[in-house]
């Protein structure tokens, strides 16, 4: 999904470039936090779908009944071209009920969850902030000590890491990660 696409970091990239385990640690976590957001909205769109299917077939019964016909096609829930919908159709509605109160606390549940994940999406980019500042400090004195090498390399890491900063702060239209900034910060 796009969630995790944008906010990856190779392993190979992390491997040859980041250097503390701190620093590598914050990049997984970040990469993980992403893949369980993805398969989180993946579910809640499945939930909602299943909601909007079954509010779907108790309107087909209901419609059915209130015009005291079916719909002309004998496909529909138990009508015929010529009657009404059969009294079992009406057995399901308690089931379809039922069925729905399930998948509305499972989106709830699920909307609770991608409120979390989303937090810590944006825990993480507080603490790659902090890497950024690290990276970008470290290459100034390595420049000014004659390590132009080392430097770069840094600068690199930090381009890198801002880089992903922009897309969550994309993502989260530069506020606050579903559950707001402490410190007001964002």
């Amino acid at each position: 999904g796009f969630v995790p696409d944008a906010l990856q970091v190779d392993i190979s990239f992390l491997a040859a470039h980041v250097k503390t385990k701190r620093e590598a640690a914050c990049l997984v976590r970040l990469g993980m936090n992403a893949n369980r957001l993805d398969v989180l909205l993946a579910a809640a769109q499945n939930s909602m779908l299943a909601v909007r299917a079954l509010r779907e077939h108790w309107s087909t019964i209901m419609d059915g009944h209130a015009h005291g016909h079916g719909h002309g096609d004998g496909a529909h829930m138990g009508s015929s071209a010529d009657a009404g919908p059969q009294p079992a159709c009406f057995a399901l509605l308690p089931l379809l009920a039922q069925a729905e109160d399930v998948e509305r606390r499972n989106a709830a549940r699920l909307q609770g969850q991608i409120t979390e994940q989303c937090r810590e999406l944006w825990a993480c980019k507080r603490d790659l902030e902090q890497c950024i500042e690290q990276n970008m400090s470290i290459a100034l004195e390595f420049s000014e000590a004659g390590c132009a090498e080392i430097a770069r390399e840094k600068t690199a890491v930090a381009r890198v890491e801002t880089a992903l900063v922009q897309r969550l702060e994309t993502l989260f239209g530069g506020g606050g990660g579903g559950g707001g900034t402490e410190g007001g910060a964002g």
